[in-house]
């Protein structure tokens, strides 16, 4: 920026900008990608435009790949919503726009999030600090606003010191068969029936979707999920050529 290059602006007047214009540059920077986060490489920035890294096709060109490919595909994204969840950061990171095209995957079949600069970043040290009306209960998404889009309210986020708002975002838009981000019935589409019957993905998935009880969680349901996919892709492993479009 000119104002910085000539010395008007002080670097924390430079951050409070960056924030207010586009904080990408700054997540990108504070979470980056050689620390393993699912996120592009930041290369630079100027104003509104973000340069990073080619993270290659969007996810969208995938929902038609073979099923194991897919299969892998949703276990990295189920694996990136419990990152972003919790990690050693004391941050925890919520996904607000997981519309398929905010996704890559590259030539060796690795998702990245390329987008994030709708993501909700939450102090848990804050959190823990300001101790509001129940700060230490998990905040679950019981209710839906609305069929086909994902609601949220930030407030409720930065006042929890955890959310299932993770794995709902990525079950309920992208996975399950009602997935509203989806055109073929949620990347997890046709899952063959002698894999579902052995390994129960149907039913983790509907509850990881839209859990029917208080006694059931998204986050006990996708622990059992990526649990169930990962001995899946150990007995039927994608190959590099699996992507059946």
């Amino acid at each position: 920026m000119i104002a910085h290059r000539q010395g008007a602006l002080k670097p924390a007047e430079v951050v409070a900008y960056t924030v207010t214009v586009n904080a990408e540059p700054l997540l990108l920077q504070a979470f980056p990608r050689m620390d393993d986060w699912p996120f592009p490489t930041f290369l630079g920035s100027c104003g509104r435009v973000v340069v990073q890294s080619y993270e290659g096709e969007p996810l969208s060109q995938f929902e038609l790949a073979s099923w194991t490919m897919r299969a892998n595909i949703s276990l990295q994204l189920l694996d990136m919503a419990d990152l972003m969840t919790d990690n050693p950061t004391q941050f925890a990171l919520y996904m607000t726009d997981v519309s398929m095209d905010n996704f890559a995957v590259n030539k060796r079949g690795e998702v990245t999030l390329v987008d994030v600069e709708n993501i909700i970043v939450v102090d848990r040290v804050q959190v823990h600090a300001e101790k509001r009306p129940g700060w230490q209960r998990r905040l679950e998404h019981r209710e839906e606003m609305c069929h086909d889009c994902l609601n949220f309210n930030a407030e409720d986020l930065c006042s929890h010191i955890t959310s299932d708002h993770n794995f709902y975002a990525v079950c309920s838009g992208l996975l399950a068969p009602r997935a509203f981000y989806s055109s073929y019935g949620g990347l997890l589409h046709g899952i063959p029936s002698n894999i579902d019957k052995q390994y129960n993905l149907s039913e983790l998935l509907a509850t990881c979707d839209q859990p029917r009880s208080v006694k059931e969680s998204r986050f006990a349901a996708s622990r059992l999920l990526r649990r169930a996919l990962e001995r899946v892709l150990e007995a039927f492993p994608p190959s590099p050529s699996d992507r059946a479009l």
